[in-house]
């Protein structure tokens, strides 16, 4: 649902690109929630989130979290925030 606003609302991609991003993802792996902390360190209550991208050896990971973001050069996968994700996704 978020995915779908933001890159119909906010970026103003087609429908047909819509539906080849939510295709793609579906076909990827989900990794339950983790049980242990991630080696990196933030305030966020949701720190499950990054644990289950490192332990999914997720290749990216996009988020507008702040403490997530300006930790990105320390973290063990690329982190950006959703234009940083457009960006890659037009190349």
């Amino acid at each position: 649902m978020e995915l779908r606003y933001l890159l119909r609302d906010r970026f103003r991609a087609s429908p047909e690109l819509i539906s080849t991003v939510k295709a793609k993802l579906r076909d990827e792996h989900i990794v339950p929630k983790p049980t242990k902390h991630s080696p990196l360190p933030i305030r966020d209550p949701d720190q499950w989130v990054l644990t289950s991208a490192i332990d999914g050896q997720t290749d990216l990971l996009v988020t507008g979290d702040q403490d997530l973001l300006v930790r990105a050069d320390r973290a063990p996968l690329a982190i950006v925030d959703p234009r940083g994700c457009w960006d890659r996704l037009r190349r």
